[in-house]
Parts: structure tokens; C-alpha cells; sequence
């Protein structure tokens, strides 16, 4: 087990201890298998099957403290919970644990558009050393992508497509 993995598991350990809420079943897990993912720079999928407040903290708390730049890819609602409630509690408790001694690295938080918007551009990073992309939940990335990259017509759009290219009109037609 490598540094981040056994700094993370020390952590969530302590986190859970500190909690009046029963801790998830799976956190270590889960937080030893992100920051292994992170340390050996990997793509790792992980479904959970349950709400992502339950196991936020285990994936979290290795973003935090690795030195990776990290993209979060999350719903608007999510990442206003994750920027205003989570994440702050998170630090709060960290700069108050003597195991963290040094600077934290907050996540970038995406929404699915604006993620798919930039495409493969990283702005923090060369193309050698790529942003890790974290995408919370990854079940539904593929109606995300379907909704970015659909196209949606009202006649009056073809009507004036139509006037601009009139000999499309017959082949457009039929195909509708």
C-alpha cells in the first residue's frame, strides 16, 4: 500500500470514529481504491449502487490530498453541495488533524455540460500528464452525452434551412 492509500485509510478511519452517523460499509475501500487509482495515475470504475453523499468523503478526502490536478464531473446540484457543505467541513476537519501538514488541492468541479463543452482540452495540465477525471454519477454519462451532442429542429428552423437549400427539402421531408 503506497503513502496516499494508507494516509487516506488513516483518515476515513478517524472521520468515521468522529461521526454520530453510521459510516458506510465500503469507505476504506473506496478510499484506498481512488488513491491507489490517483498515486498509479489509472482510470478506475467504481459503482457504488448508492446515494454519492453516503461515500462523497472516501473519494473526496484522496482528492484533497494528492497533488494531482483533478476534475470533479458532477450535477449543479451536486456541486453545490460538494463546494458549500462537504468539501468545507472536509478542510475544516483536515487542518485540525496533525496527520495533514500540508496544502490541500481542491478538485475543479464540472457540471456534465460544461465538461463535455471542453472536450479533451486541459487547461492544467500537458498532454503527458493529463487532469484525472472523477465523474459522479457515472451512470448517467451516457444520457449526458446523448443530450449534449443531440440537435433539435422546430419547423420553422427547417423552413428556413428549406428557403437557403430548396433542393433538401424533398430528401429532409421523406427522411422525417
Amino acid at each position: 500500500m503506497g503513502l496516499l492509500e494508507a494516509r487516506v485509510h488513516d483518515l476515513l478511519k478517524t472521520w468515521q470514529q468522529q461521526r454520530s452517523v453510521p459510516p458506510w460499509p465500503h469507505a476504506l475501500t473506496m478510499g484506498r481504491l481512488v488513491s491507489r487509482a490517483l498515486r498509479l495515475r489509472r482510470s478506475a470504475l467504481i459503482q457504488t449502487g448508492c446515494l454519492p453523499s453516503t461515500y462523497a468523503v472516501s473519494y473526496l478526502l484522496p482528492c484533497l490530498l494528492s497533488n494531482q490536478p483533478i476534475r470533479l464531473v458532477t450535477t449543479a446540484h451536486r456541486r453545490n453541495q460538494i463546494t458549500t457543505e462537504t468539501l468545507p467541513a472536509l478542510k475544516t476537519w483536515l487542518l485540525t488533524t496533525p496527520a495533514s501538514q500540508r496544502s490541500l488541492i481542491w478538485p475543479d468541479i464540472l457540471t456534465p455540460e460544461e465538461w463535455l463543452q471542453t472536450g479533451n482540452r486541459d487547461s492544467h495540465s500537458a498532454p503527458s500528464n493529463p487532469t484525472l477525471t472523477i465523474i459522479e454519477p457515472a451512470e448517467h454519462l451516457e444520457d449526458w452525452t446523448r443530450q449534449f451532442f443531440s440537435q433539435h429542429l422546430d419547423w420553422s428552423s427547417l423552413v428556413a434551412a428549406f428557403a437557403q437549400a430548396p433542393q433538401r427539402r424533398e430528401p429532409v421531408l421523406t427522411a422525417w
